[in-house]
């Protein structure tokens, strides 16, 4: 991930910020209308992950991949597979039942460059490199940017294996980009990886980001109840709910102003740890934060009976497709639910989001549990 790096400025103002680990309550809500239909807005973030591509044996061109941040070039011979939990590309290679290559995303480091080809080599029954090898490992492009090549051949054994399987390739493309890492892997037969290699660089170059800025929506004309599998919650009558986007149960356009949006993402696991996910909220509005710091400009708010960090942070916004945006502003919440962690964030030109700073507190302390 090549994340840019600025210098905290002195007099860094964060809006309702203080030195004491103060607990907000929240005590305005808004009733919804009698009449607001209960629907489902959102999938629980298992469902995402799973949804059925189906297969598609169509090859060679570019394909309207509707629900997935990413788009792509299918190489030739190749096919789409169903999406698992944890691949958002999920390719058959050929007809050999063996040979697949396929997306994951992590947020943060995932683990970290070293840790994750090591766990590589160890599939393969190879010695973990040293951090001067990994170093030296070849670059090839992925996203625009260098991302860190990978080619091993050995014996395999995959996560459901019993046993190794001999004579094996595995070639992958690790990147960190704008707080999240995207690993691309290829594996299989040697015999039959060998002569796909070309293939595999024609999908990963094609690989890009989608711009969902533009997506279509619905309006909403006065405050609902919306539900997902796991939650109710309430949204303000001028928010405008967005069609839905791989990753995330809900996002609401803030009326008609253009970049600003609040979103709910449910992640499985600690997904990266709170304080490692809001230094990288930091660094999306142009700041870096050490622990001190970070302990100083976080707040604690209950949601759903349980103690939730509350940042406000004011900057130069990067959104995840890198583009660029002055005098923004950023409202973020991390709890804990069950065995997931819950974000909801709120984005846009700082005199809106401090406007809409009392609808998003409103908003998360809606939620509650089916």
């Amino acid at each position: 991930m090549k994340l840019i790096y600025y210098l905290l400025f002195t007099g860094l103002i964060l809006i309702g910020c203080s030195k004491n680990r103060e607990v907000i309550t929240i005590t305005e809500s808004r009733d919804a209308n009698e009449n607001a239909e209960l629907f489902v807005s959102a999938r629980s973030s298992s469902e995402r992950f799973a949804s059925n591509f189906g297969n598609d044996n169509h090859t060679g061109h570019d394909h309207d991949h509707s629900g997935n941040p990413f788009d792509w070039a299918l190489p030739e011979g190749w096919h789409e597979k169903p999406e698992t939990q944890m691949r958002l590309i999920n390719l058959g290679i050929g007809s050999n039942f063996d040979a697949e290559c396929y997306v994951s995303v992590l947020q943060g480091a995932g683990g970290g460059l070293a840790a994750n080809i090591n766990r590589w080599r160890s599939q393969m029954l190879l010695e973990p490199l040293s951090n001067e090898d990994i170093a030296g490992l070849p670059k090839k492009t992925l996203l625009g940017q260098d991302a860190v090549f990978t080619k091993f051949s050995g014996a395999f054994r995959g996560m459901g294996d019993d046993d190794y399987k001999q004579d094996y390739m595995l070639v992958g493309l690790i990147l960190e980009h704008k707080g999240i890492s995207i690993f691309i892997k290829m594996i299989g037969p040697q015999t039959v990886l060998e002569h796909e290699l070309d293939n595999f660089e024609v999908f990963s170059k094609s690989l890009k980001l989608k711009d969902v800025s533009h997506n279509n929506s619905k309006p909403n004309t006065r405050s609902e109840i919306k539900k997902s599998i796991e939650f109710t919650w309430q949204v303000p009558g001028h928010w405008i709910e967005q069609v839905e986007q791989k990753m995330r149960m809900a996002t609401y356009k803030i009326g008609p102003v253009p970049n600003a949006e609040c979103y709910v993402v449910m992640l499985p696991g600690d997904a990266g740890g709170v304080s490692a996910n809001i230094n990288r909220w930091f660094k999306q509005m142009g700041h870096t934060i050490n622990s001190t710091q970070l302990h100083d400009h976080v707040r604690e708010i209950e949601i759903l009976k349980s103690e939730a960090k509350l940042v406000e942070i004011r900057g130069d916004y990067t959104d995840m497709s890198g583009e660029h945006f002055n005098d923004f502003m950023m409202i973020g919440v991390i709890f804990s639910f069950k065995n997931s962690m819950i974000f909801i964030k709120m984005t846009g030109p700082e005199s809106i989001i401090k406007k809409e700073r009392q609808n998003f507190l409103t908003f998360c302390n809606s939620f509650d549990v089916l």
